[in-house]
């Protein structure tokens, strides 16, 4: 837990901090940490409200496995790999983790006592008992045997593992996660080979962690944790539905990552007032440890808040003012790098110590009796009608302090007398020092006429309300000093000693036990400090106490000592007895059990484990932050306790109460074996190596760190210049307007008198970073401000034109709409600037490609062996992204000799690793293909074999389906078609298929506010198929689309399936009752709220009849389905039902072997690319495409293909062919073979071989900057070869290609060598595909099916069609024909070979022979202003196909929301903007695909390449420096005729993403000049000669 509500008011304070994760742009991180507790709390019982879950030992394990590999793929560290499990805590946590299961114990038993109330059945297993999560358990030790098994196997057997050190610290390992991760940072820091630069990663649930990263003093340091809400309510009466467990799978949550290097930059604007008024030396690291030491005051697990601090009172800004202010009178700062300065933390505390004067003067305030503030003065002879209101004590001061004698020291157990000399609180006429000075006033002057006795021994609250009537606000706010009277002081110290005897049973609290309770808590803050700074520094001690002291009695204590006694820690089974109440007895050995009874026969320690106990909320507001006051444990007891029953303990359990070591998994750096396994090499690591001395820990930044140095991923401010100011910005962070304050940052727009000219010349396709100041890398595509808008249209050249008055209003509403976005979430704001004429200068916008990823291209040649070089990945200019320039940073020095090194040809192919050919020529495209050798190594021509097994892939048979979508789909109907059809009022079938509560309680009560007797009183009478206000759709029975209607006016229409009619129909014939009254009454009420009272009568008949609907509404069959996005693309389930009578008919056609040798471009290992690159990115994704998973993230086997059933923004659901372990049922499946992936990780079959190459005969071979493209023909490079072979037949075939033309030689056909065996070849590849091996029986020559030769794909009980059988033998001799026999390929040769360009000499001769560099030249041509044009219909978007990917998201800044909808099923979604009445996709569902088809073909960015030569590549093409662009003005300004521009140069279309296109025309395009290209070096040191493609 850590800090409770830290982690809140710090988003909420500093709005950058977090984002969400983002996986093309993921920082690169060296190590990942893992806090495994809160991994395995989340896997185990996910949804404790619900007491009929039940999940087996097995699941748990599986899920837990399956979180820690998503965790690994998404951060992918190349370093060190550690997980950590809490292991035996330190005393000082045991008092913490003893209270959180007390009370986790009894929240279970008042749980299930109210579901048996309420008659629900409990299922015959036991319920999982979450404080078996506890070192020492049967559970834990059993976890972590399964943890050290599969993480020794993922090392010997996942390639992304390899290199990697991984670390597994225990439950046998004492400490908790966090710290054992925090003392292996030290150790490693502490070393002489350690990189001062090392990125790290931690992902944890705990707040502390926060504060755990920053004190490490590394700069380069992330926080991952799942994506935090806060105010959110479960769905009422969501019936059946909110019986089922929540998603354990991490692969459906959004994860964020909270930048510690920006909480740094937001800390020095917090502390900024400080820093010209110190009189030492100002140093942000002093100032880093100083904030820690102040977010201890609040509270943590190790030590109670002081009185009156609270988060939720804005404590954290009153400690940082008060700070502030003491700060510059101190002689240095408080904490000394983890050492407390007493006589500094003296000095603060006492300026804080004003605050406990301030919160009584307020408590004051709020009591009842403050009504009567406003006292008149009253005359002498009115004296005695005033009197009867004042009320006496029953005793004095004096009288308490006299009876001091009496009290013990309960909460220390001493049991010393108070001696009534030494009591901490008495009343003032006793002291010495009586320098209160009484206020003056009216008020003062009715005091004074007062008996002097009553003020001095009888004074009560109403005095001291007296004494507060004549205050002025400010005078209140500003110095409580002033307002402080004898008689508020006296009624202070009164309330302090309550405080002390009700919470720390100190009836009449002594000077001695006060100064004990100051110096207990000055130790407790410098043992946190420890803890935080150099590891664990007593096992044994813990705070004493529930309660901290009042800070203005923490004092005195400049002279105490501070040490600490190391000890050891507890045993395993010592802290269960420690910490587990009596219901969790089960988890210790069966000697043990019998001392955890409250019967004191039965155990001599009865009085640690409480029946019943109370709790205390002590200021707080949440249940869960209350004080639980259980006695503490004695340690001596305990012990003696358990020594009597250790030698009844079994071997076993005598082994799972001691300690052990750290595990430790570092592959072999040797190539894997046969089987494609790598020798690990498993070690244990002693349990203290990770602690060392104090004295050996570094502290602050080390030498060498880079400071200034981006590193992509890690964001900082430093790029801008800006300033820090705290406001009231009512930022959203958490989905509600913030009411506390935030830190501003105020950034100047220095761009924004710059010449439009130079603006185009320095940032237009040019690579900056956007999202100042979570800097991301893009490319600028054009700028939009003013009046103009600049693009570039070649590398030398650059064009300004006028906009039109559309495109200027969109500029406006994009440029209105980012600024406000900033502000509300990221409180970022773009300083105001001004023209020559006083008129605000609105903010540009650029248009950017953000980067995707790096993609790597073959370089080789002479002596040494080829190698990758590393280029950068752009998305589409149909992907163009609006964000506000004066954000935008050019000429960052970015760290990227990492990310961009050189990678040997070996290293990225390695033997025997998988691979996918992205040709659709090949037989094996879309089916994994193994790595088999290399040839030419050293030479440009080097070329890799590649051995794999082509089957059907059915794209024809989906391809039919498509055809029949109209027919097989689900019907869909507006409102009034349905309304009509159920014969119901419409707005009455608008507000029952929605939301609408009904109360079984009197309508006064709920009114009122009176207590419920039961939360089962309040139902959903609604169907709850539509969620308006949070946009979302029920699958299968409602969407929502936008419509606009013939007035122009858009607006969002809900419709409706026969599925949502049929079950409106069905309610109003079983509850016609309910129907009459909401058809007469119920809408002329504007709320959703009704009251069964209003419809039955009858008190009896309200009863059943409620019941009767709970029941109906409980089990509708739309509570099964999942709750999507409105306008989500998905396959209904009629489709569904197709897709699996499809994949169910038995496969035409029979395996066969194929043997390439292709070039390294036309292969593509998903590994390779971390997952963050498409295979083919000009693919676009519809539903009933084909695509196989390259991923092995999953259980999919590689061999099965798959059907797009559902598309979610970047991730698509797929169905594949076979059931899988960790599938998913979708909608009316019978199998579950349904999953949700990026589609990164897909290859699109149907995009390859239907979209690709046979959309137009004249493809224009262009590439596009980090566009998949065409690699050109190297010199003297042969193309892709068939393998060299010893054979007759390949002999042949050798001498035949050697005299062959070039055509012939292009063509690549699969051929067959005598090195290896068709059998060892299958078997190599079986074993690396982890493919089931055929049986004993089906050796060479001897028939194998199709199903035995894959393995049977993972799917269980599939049985094994005979008529495909066919020997290997038979495979050999048809694998050199198998192209021949198939009909796609046929037809896709023979598109290709007619859609082929032809290679042009020109382009060759510029290749050989640039021209010089032109002249620095300004080219400025005029046109006339031209008519209005008229309008133009084109310009409103087509409708998106069926199938078409939703659009990116708007915002360049900030969280980019992906929706996932709770079910645990993946589901999907429908297409929008369907007319009434028809079927999905509607009736020009067909024709719109195949005008995209036409669209993509004549677009000049997605154009098609010859598949033999593609390729990826970066175009690095750009301008000499030392010359100008050349700059063509297009204005309407002027007088000449209008000059034409070329088509390429065209804008993208006026889509909401991305910048309306200008209109073109003949003309335009002879007045544009275009200089000659001059090739450059680019940044990696390579050539490239394919041009750049403009937006």
């Amino acid at each position: 837990m850590g800090v409770p509500k830290f982690y809140r008011w710090t988003s909420e304070r500093y709005p950058c901090l977090s984002e969400v994760i983002n996986e093309s742009q993921i920082p690169e991180f060296d190590n990942l940490y893992l806090d495994m507790n809160g991994i395995i709390h989340n896997c185990s019982h996910p949804n404790d409200d619900d007491v009929t879950f039940r999940i087996t030992e097995d699941e748990i394990f599986v899920n837990i496995f399956a979180y820690i590999e998503n965790l690994y793929n998404l951060i992918r560290p190349q370093k060190v790999f550690f997980m950590a499990v809490d292991g035996v805590a330190p005393r000082a946590k045991m008092n913490q983790q003893r209270a959180r299961r007390f009370m986790s114990a009894r929240t279970a038993h008042t749980q299930l006592a109210k579901a048996l109330e309420n008659g629900e059945i409990m299922p015959s297993e036991a319920r999982f008992d979450s404080n078996c999560i506890t070192p020492g358990t049967y559970f834990m030790t059993r976890l972590h045997q399964k943890l050290d098994d599969w993480i020794k196997t993922k090392s010997a057997t996942d390639s992304r593992w390899q290199g990697r050190k991984i670390i597994l610290s225990g439950h046998n390992v004492p400490g908790e996660g966090e710290h054992k991760i925090m003392d292996f940072i030290r150790t490693e820091r502490a070393g002489s080979s350690y990189d001062p630069n090392t990125r790290h990663c931690m992902y944890g649930l705990d707040a502390d962690l926060i504060m755990l990263g920053i004190v490490s003093h590394e700069p380069h340091f992330s926080l991952l944790r799942e994506e935090v809400t806060f105010n959110t309510r479960p769905r009422k009466n969501d019936n059946k539905a909110t019986k089922k467990p929540k998603r354990t799978d991490s692969d459906v949550k959004k994860f964020h990552l909270l930048h510690l290097s920006l909480l740094r930059e937001y800390l020095a604007w917090e502390f900024a007032d400080v820093k010209d008024s110190l009189p030492f030396e100002y140093e942000m690291e002093r100032i880093v440890d100083d904030w820690i030491l102040l977010g201890l005051l609040v509270g943590n697990d190790f030590l109670p808040h002081l009185p009156n601090i609270h988060i939720h009172d804005d404590a954290l800004p009153l400690l940082y003012s008060t700070y502030k202010k003491v700060l510059p009178t101190l002689d240095g700062y408080i904490n000394e790098a983890g050492y407390l300065n007493l006589s500094r933390f003296e000095a603060f505390l006492a300026e804080l110590a004003l605050n406990d004067k301030t919160s009584f003067m307020e408590r004051l305030e709020d009591e009842q009796f403050m009504e009567s503030k406003r006292i008149r003065v009253v005359d002498p002879e009115q004296q005695e009608l005033a009197e009867p209101e004042l009320v006496a004590f029953e005793s004095s001061d004096v009288e308490d302090e006299a009876g001091a004698e009496e009290s013990k020291d309960e909460a220390g157990g001493a049991g010393a007398e108070d001696d009534e000399d030494d009591a901490a609180f008495v009343s003032d006429h006793e002291e010495d020092g009586d320098d209160l000075e009484p206020g003056s006033g009216s008020d003062e002057l009715l005091l004074s006429n007062l008996d002097a006795q009553l003020l001095e021994d009888e004074f009560n609250d109403e005095l001291a309300t007296l004494a507060l009537s004549g205050m002025n606000d400010a005078d209140f706010a500003n110095d409580v000093e002033a307002c402080w009277t004898k008689t508020i002081n006296n009624q202070f110290k009164r309330h302090k000693k309550t405080y002390y005897s009700d919470k720390l049973r100190y009836k009449n609290i002594s000077k001695q036990q006060l100064r004990e309770q100051a110096e207990g808590y000055v130790r407790a803050i410098q043992w946190n400090l420890h803890y935080y700074y150099h590891g664990c520094v007593s096992w044994s001690w813990f705070y004493p106490h529930h309660y901290a002291p009042f800070i203005s009695d923490v004092r005195g204590f400049v002279g105490m000592r501070m040490e600490f006694e190391l000890s050891e820690p507890f045993h395993p089974f010592e802290q269960l007895l420690a910490v587990l109440p009596e219901a969790s007895a089960d988890c210790l050995p069966r000697p043990l059990r019998e001392l955890m009874s409250s019967d004191p026969a039965k155990s001599p320690i009865c009085d640690f484990y409480p029946a019943n106990f109370e709790t205390d909320l002590n200021g707080k507001r949440n249940e869960w932050e209350a004080v639980v006051l259980i006695p503490f444990i004695e340690e001596k007891r305990l012990l003696e306790a358990i020594e009597a029953k250790r030698s009844r303990l079994t071997s076993e359990e005598n082994a799972r109460n001691s300690h052990g070591s750290h595990i430790q998994c570092i592959s072999s750096p040797e190539p894997p074996n046969s089987q494609g396994q790598w020798r690990t090499v498993r070690s244990e690591i002693p349990q203290d190596s990770f602690r060392i001395p104090r004295s050996q820990v570094k502290w602050g930044l080390l030498p060498n760190v880079k400071m200034d140095v981006y590193f992509p991923g890690f964001p900082t401010m430093k790029h801008l210049s800006h300033l820090g100011e705290l406001r009231f910005a009512n930022c959203n962070i958490f989905g509600m307007a913030s009411r506390k304050e935030s830190m501003v940052l105020k950034v100047e727009n220095e761009r924004a008198h710059t010449d439009i000219i130079e603006l185009g010349s320095e940032l237009c396709d040019e690579e900056v970073c956007i999202d100042w100041p979570i800097l991301k890398v893009a490319k600028i595509d054009s700028i939009w401000g003013g009046d103009d808008k600049i693009v570039r249209k070649c590398d030398d050249e650059i064009i300004v034109k006028d906009m039109s008055e559309e495109e200027k209003r969109q500029w406006q509403a994009h440029a209105n709409q980012l600024t406000e976005h900033l502000m509300t979430r990221f409180a970022i704001e773009i300083a105001a600037q001004k023209d020559s004429k006083g008129k605000h200068i609105r903010p540009a916008v650029a248009w950017v490609r953000k980067f995707t990823g790096l993609v790597y291209e073959a370089q080789g040649g002479g002596k040494e062996p080829s190698v990758l070089k590393a280029c950068k990945q752009w998305s589409s200019p149909q992907q163009l992204m609006p964000v506000l320039l004066p954000l935008v940073v050019k000429d960052v020095l970015l760290e990227n000799s990492r990310v961009l090194a050189d990678l040997p040809m070996k290293q990225a192919y390695p033997k025997q690793s998988i691979v996918w050919i992205t040709d659709p020529k090949f037989a094996l495209f879309g089916m994994p293909g193994m790595v088999n050798g290399f040839s030419n190594e050293k030479s440009a021509d080097c070329r890799i074999e590649v051995i794999g097994m082509s089957t059907q892939n059915k794209v024809d048979k989906m391809e039919a389906l498509r055809k029949k979508m109209e027919q097989k789909s689900l019907r869909w109907m507006g409102g009034y078609d349905c309304a009509r059809q159920c014969q119901v009022d419409t707005r009455l079938f608008a507000r029952i298929t929605g939301t609408m509560f009904l109360w079984n309680e009197p309508r006064e009560r709920v009114e009122k506010g009176q207590q419920i007797s039961s939360s089962d009183s309040k139902i959903n009478c609604g169907l709850a198929l539509k969620y308006s206000r949070r946009d979302l759709c029920v699958a299968d029975y409602t969407d929502r689309t936008e419509h606009t209607n013939q007035r122009g006016v858009t607006n969002k229409v809900w419709f409706y399936t026969n599925l949502a009619t049929r079950l409106v129909s069905e309610y109003r014939r079983k509850f016609p009752d309910v129907w009459k009254y909401l058809e007469t009454i119920g809408l002329t009420q504007q709320d959703d709220v009704y009251y069964t009272e209003d419809i039955w009568s009858n008190e009896k008949t309200r009863e059943k009849r409620f019941g009767e609907l709970s029941e109906f509404l409980g089990g509708l069959p739309s509570l099964e389905a999942e709750q999507l996005k409105c306008g989500t693309v998905y396959a209904d389930r009629q489709l569904i039902t197709e897709i699996e009578m499809i994949l169910a008919e038995p496969d035409e056609k029979k395996p066969v072997m194929n043997k390439y040798m292709m070039a390294p471009g036309a292969l593509f290992r998903y590994e390779l690319y971390n997952g963050k690159v498409h295979a083919d990115p000009a693919a676009d994704f519809q539903i009933l495409d084909r695509v196989a998973l390259m991923s092995s993230d999953t259980k999919v086997p590689k061999t099965t293909q798959g059907t797009v059933v559902g598309i979610h923004d970047d991730k698509i659901d797929v169905f594949f062919d076979k059931p899988f372990d960790g599938g998913q049922k979708v909608r009316g499946s019978n199998e579950a073979a349904a999953i949700r992936v990026p589609q990164s990780a897909l290859l699109n079959v149907t995009f390859g071989i239907v979209r690709k190459n046979v959309q137009h005969k004249k493809q224009v071979e262009k590439a596009l900057t980090g566009a998949y493209v065409p690699m050109p023909a190297q010199k003297n490079s042969a193309k892709n070869e068939p393998a060299p072979s010893t054979s007759s037949s390949n002999s042949n075939s050798t001498n035949n290609k050697k005299n062959s033309s070039k055509k012939e030689k292009n063509k690549q056909k699969p051929t067959k060598t005598d090195e290896e065996s068709p059998e060892a070849l299958t078997d190599s590849l079986n074993k690396l595909l982890k493919i089931k091996p055929p049986s004993a029986e089906a050796t060479s020559g001897k028939q194998v099916s199709l199903m035995e030769l894959l393995g049977g794909g993972g799917a269980a009980g599939a049985k094994k069609p005979a008529q495909n059988a066919k020997t290997l033998a038979e495979i050999e001799s048809d694998s050199s024909q198998s192209a021949s026999k198939s009909s796609i390929l046929q037809q896709l040769s023979a598109a290709q070979k007619a859609a082929a360009p032809k290679p042009k000499k020109e382009a060759s001769q510029k290749k050989q022979k640039p021209q010089a560099a032109p002249p620095q030249k300004v080219e400025i041509l005029r046109k006339p202003t031209p008519p209005p044009p008229p309008p133009a219909e084109e310009q409103k978007p087509a409708p998106a196909p069926f199938g078409a990917p939703t659009p990116p998201p708007q915002f360049p800044f900030g969280p980019q929301p992906l929706q996932f909808a709770p079910h645990p099923m993946m589901m999907m979604g429908y297409p929008m903007g369907m007319p009434m009445g028809m079927p999905i996709g509607g009736p020009h569902h067909y024709q719109q695909q195949q005008n995209q088809q036409e669209k993509r073909a004549n677009h000049p960015t997605l154009t098609d390449f010859k598949p033999s030569a593609v390729h990826r590549r970066q175009n690095c093409h750009q301008r000499p420096s030392n010359q100008p662009p050349k700059v063509t003005m297009i204005t309407k300004r002027t007088s000449s005729p209008t000059p034409p521009e070329k088509e390429e140069d065209a804008a993208p279309r006026a889509l909401p993403s991305s910048p309306p296109p200008p209109s073109k025309s003949a003309a335009e395009e002879k007045t544009t000049t275009k200089k000659p290209r001059k090739k450059k070096q680019s940044r990696l040191g390579s050539n490239f000669s394919n041009p750049t493609a403009s937006s």
